[in-house]
């Protein structure tokens, strides 16, 4: 019964909280968007036009005003960080795939269970697939890493 209890109150309490924080941010008159990824981050604050960038590689920060000679520049970093974002989630991905797989391998081998040839042709084809996703995502992550330093010594040196 007290479990009960303590999960309907957990759940009211989170839902509580999902409903009042979207009201207090639209109550706020500064919005703020920030993310890191890669070493990099940037803040948008949005206040009154011209927006205020914070952007930053390795614990320095830079603090910027939006204009119409760095706009392309600063929305071209962001899509950097974020893409860093998400390479930086699927190679994870991919590792965790890969270790899934080898650990069934394995355990099926200390079983000594006879793993069928349709089987383990499956199980090579798909490891095989998350081996070339992964491959492609670190790829895909190096570039995104430079694009952002690139952006980011250009928005440094403007």
């Amino acid at each position: 019964m007290k479990e009960r209890l303590a999960i309907m109150l957990i759940g009211f309490t989170a839902l509580f909280f999902y409903l009042v924080t979207p009201d207090v941010a639209r109550a706020s008159s500064e919005i703020s968007i920030e993310t890191k990824a890669g070493g990099y981050q940037y803040k948008v604050i949005m206040g009154q036009k011209p927006f205020t960038w914070e952007i930053g590689q390795k614990g320095s920060v830079l603090s910027i005003e939006e204009s119409e000679n760095n706009l392309v520049e600063l929305d071209m970093f962001r899509n950097s960080v974020e893409d860093i974002k998400q390479q930086q989630f699927k190679v994870a991905f991919s590792i965790f795939y890969l270790f899934i797989i080898g650990t069934v391998l394995v355990i099926a081998k200390r079983k000594k269970k006879v793993i069928g040839k349709e089987y383990l042709l499956i199980i090579i084809v798909l490891a095989g697939i998350t081996f070339y996703y992964g491959l492609l995502a670190s790829f895909g992550l190096n570039h995104s890493l430079r694009d952002a330093e690139f952006y980011y010594l250009w928005l440094i040196h403007e």
